[in-house]
C-alpha cells in the first residue's frame, strides 16, 4: 500500500461536514465510494481485526447499491451473530480501486470500516509507534 500516511483522531466527512472521532490516533483516510455513476467520499478506519468491510447503511441506500444478499450473517463486537445486507460498489483509497468489492452494511455505522478482506490484498503496515500506516 503506498505511504506513509499520518495516523487520525478525527475526522471530517466531506459532503457533510460532520466530525467523526476515532478516540485515540488511528489508520484513518478518505475512501471514495461509487456505484453506477453515483459517488460520495467518507472517512475509513482501516481495521485488521475486521473481516469483512463494512459501510454506514445510509451509503448503501443513498448510493442505490446493488444488493447481493441480505442475510451474511456476522460475528459484532459482543459476540452475537447478526444478519446484515451485502452490497457491491466499488472503493478508491491510497491510490488504490477495488471494483465491485462486497460491503456490509451497517445501519450504525458513521464511518466505512476496511476489514481483511481489503488489507489482505496488499501489502499493509500499521505503524503504531510511528503513528502512520
Amino acid at each position: 500500500m503506498p505511504g506513509p500516511f499520518p495516523y487520525q483522531s478525527t475526522a471530517t466527512v466531506p459532503t457533510s461536514r460532520a466530525e467523526i472521532k476515532f478516540g485515540r490516533p488511528a489508520p484513518v483516510c478518505d475512501v471514495t465510494i461509487s456505484s453506477r455513476g453515483n459517488l460520495e467520499v467518507i472517512p475509513a478506519l482501516l481495521d485488521s481485526g475486521a473481516s469483512r468491510t463494512f459501510i454506514p447503511h445510509r451509503i448503501a441506500v443513498s448510493l442505490n447499491l446493488r444488493m447481493i444478499r441480505d442475510d451474511v450473517k456476522i460475528t459484532v463486537a459482543d459476540g452475537r451473530s447478526v444478519l446484515r445486507p451485502l452490497f457491491v460498489a466499488d472503493l478508491t483509497f491510497a491510490g488504490l480501486s477495488f471494483r465491485n468489492h462486497p460491503v456490509v452494511s451497517i445501519a450504525e455505522r458513521e464511518s466505512i470500516l476496511i476489514g481483511r478482506d481489503i488489507l489482505n490484498l496488499k501489502l499493509t503496515t500499521l505503524d503504531g509507534p510511528q503513528l502512520q500506516f
